[in-house]
């Protein structure tokens, strides 16, 4: 299937709606040169039978409008490598992350699977890789959908990351990328906290207002893109694990809302909500900033993101150049321990386990990312320990109250 444009996908549904709409408007015009109705006309049965089927038309192309799933077809593709390959992080400690490269070439050595050839899957449509490890959640080890952001989603965020350059917001977990939300480091604290880097603490007060409101502006432009698509997308494929990763934002906030977490250094909580919501999917958010990035280039397993849910990546493009967002894959994703490798466009999606699944992320071509960026949306799993535990505890108070 050739790659279309969203614009080309809305200006077909608009056309869709007119004529839906224009449809409707000669069928009125003809019943008023019809003959009195009859009986059965005027008990409504008729014209009820006629409403729902204009209704149920009008309401598919109002999902259409929603969510653009609808435009590329599903594939599903499963690994060829054996499932003891492909789920060995589920059940085995996880490396060092210095070594994950050697741990995971020694494993597929020893399974004579070190020199298989990549598969390299299709660069348009929405994947499926299912997880074939028996547990009903997640249920796919990646799924990409394809092309779901539009170009205003991309450049709502870019333009949001470039006001936070301008006025030289700081980076200070990684100076490769900003980090957002709300993140526990047991080697730093005992309980979960709002991220520096939203916070961009400075001792002149007016800078700190300054550059925090952009970071809030920044994660608010984020959430905004998550909060619509991204989460309808994710509930369409595995809505168990949607559902999972809606909840633990709902004691996220329960935390936030009893001061159990801290909010300690926001100079301004009305605006807080939405700057740490993330589509209701996520707990911390990560963008790139490096346009190399060789850190990003290397072998990773993200072993502080949540194993029972999705970590997911949108990419972005900016520029006015269709063809160049659109024609040309931005990255290229390697699953090694599946033997697969996804291409990736600007405005794809992808959900994956990405504490699991050994991974590299490259660019492609010679640019780099030098006008694109890549959002990383995960749940700190230390968080969620915290969270779980917390939960745990209330439910012994209950219990011991009664």
């Amino acid at each position: 299937m050739s790659p279309r444009s969203n614009n080309d996908t809305d200006g077909e549904e608009d056309q869709a709606g007119d004529a839906l709409q224009s449809v409707s408007t000669r069928s009125e015009r003809t019943a008023d040169k019809r003959s009195p109705p009859t009986n059965s006309t005027i008990s409504g049965q008729p014209k009820t039978k006629r409403k729902r089927k204009r209704n149920s038309t009008e309401e598919r192309l109002a999902k259409m409008r929603r969510n653009k799933i609808e435009r590329y077809p599903f594939f599903t593709v499963h690994s060829s490598f054996p499932s003891e390959v492909q789920c060995y992080y589920f059940y085995h400690p996880h490396p060092d992350p210095a070594t994950i490269e050697k741990a995971t070439n020694e494993l597929l050595e020893t399974h004579r699977l070190l020199n298989a050839p990549v598969t390299t899957l299709p660069p348009r449509g929405n994947i499926l890789i299912p997880c074939d490890r028996g547990d009903p959640s997640p249920k796919y080890f990646l799924a990409r959908l394809s092309g779901l952001l539009t170009r205003d989603h991309q450049d709502r965020i870019l333009c949001a990351m470039d006001k936070a350059r301008d006025i030289d917001c700081k980076p200070f977990t990684d100076p490769s990328y900003f980090h957002l939300g709300i993140s526990l480091l047991p080697s730093e604290a005992s309980t979960p906290r709002i991220t520096d880097d939203l916070l961009q603490p400075h001792e002149d007060e007016k800078i700190l207002h300054e550059r925090q409101s952009v970071m809030v502006e920044l994660s608010r432009a984020i959430d905004s893109v998550a909060n619509g698509r991204v989460q309808r997308g994710m509930s369409e494929i595995d809505n168990v694990t949607c559902q999972k990763q809606r909840s633990v934002m709902r004691e996220l906030r329960s935390a936030l809302e009893d001061g159990t977490i801290s909010t300690q250094g926001i100079i301004d909580n009305t605006s807080l909500p939405l700057g740490l919501r993330f589509g209701n999917i996520a707990t911390c958010a990560t963008i790139n900033l490096s346009k190399t990035d060789a850190e990003r280039d290397k072998l990773n397993l993200a072993t502080n993101h949540d194993s029972g849910l999705y970590t997911t990546l949108m990419i972005l493009r900016s520029g006015d150049d269709e063809e160049e967002r659109d024609d040309r894959p931005q990255e290229m994703l390697e699953l090694k321990t599946l033997g697969l490798e996804v291409p990736l466009f600007a405005g794809d999606v992808v959900l994956l386990q990405s504490s699991v699944i050994p991974h590299r992320m490259r660019p492609v071509g010679e640019k780099k990312r030098e006008n694109g960026a890549i959002v990383t949306l995960y749940n700190c799993a230390h968080t969620l320990a915290y969270l779980r535990r917390r939960e745990g505890e209330r439910g012994d108070v209950k219990e011991a109250a009664l």
